[in-house]
């Protein structure tokens, strides 16, 4: 259902939102930044475990502390943005739940009516014809109006061609 909500957002949109819902996934995971952290220095568990006396004379030991202490500290403030971007993303793709919605009822509508007469069959493409169709006959958003607006008539949009394809002419 989401799909008619997207379908006009730009590919770079598209590739945002799948980075970060991605990233955020694979964060939520107490799995994913351990394994980050000591993969990033593969001899420091090792090296940690071997030391022996004062561990600030090994040098080489502390700096490689101090990069894994900087990589947890990327890695948090990515997870926080992330977090921001996917809640900003996710607040804005509900706005167009009900053109979701309204394209799902035409489409289950439209594939329903097959059982009246064989001559109802309509493929999955004619269907994404009257989409996009009904998405471009859309009137523009004018700047004094909300977003609503452009929804409400991407709904009767949507409404109004399944009609004028079923209709006869």
């Amino acid at each position: 259902m989401a799909f008619f909500a997207l379908a006009n957002w730009s590919l770079k949109m598209k590739i945002m939102f799948y980075n970060v819902t991605s990233f955020t996934t694979a964060s939520r995971s107490s799995f994913v930044i351990p394994c980050l952290l000591v993969f990033s220095s593969p001899s420091l568990p090792f090296r940690l475990a071997a030391s022996k006396g004062d561990i600030l004379e090994d040098t080489a030991l502390v700096t490689s502390l101090e990069h894994t202490k900087a990589t947890a500290e990327e890695i948090a403030a990515k997870r926080a943005d992330a977090k921001v971007a996917e809640t900003r993303l996710t607040s804005a793709r509900e706005v167009y739940r009900p053109v979701a919605a309204r394209g799902a009822l035409a489409y289950f509508f439209m594939d329903s009516l097959q059982m009246l007469n064989r001559i109802y069959w309509f493929s999955m493409g004619s269907f994404l014809r009257i989409m996009r169709r009904s998405m471009a006959a859309a009137p523009a958003l004018p700047p004094e109006e909300g977003l609503t607006w452009r929804v409400n008539a991407l709904v009767d949009a949507i409404g109004e061609s399944v009609f004028r394809y079923l209709s006869p002419p």
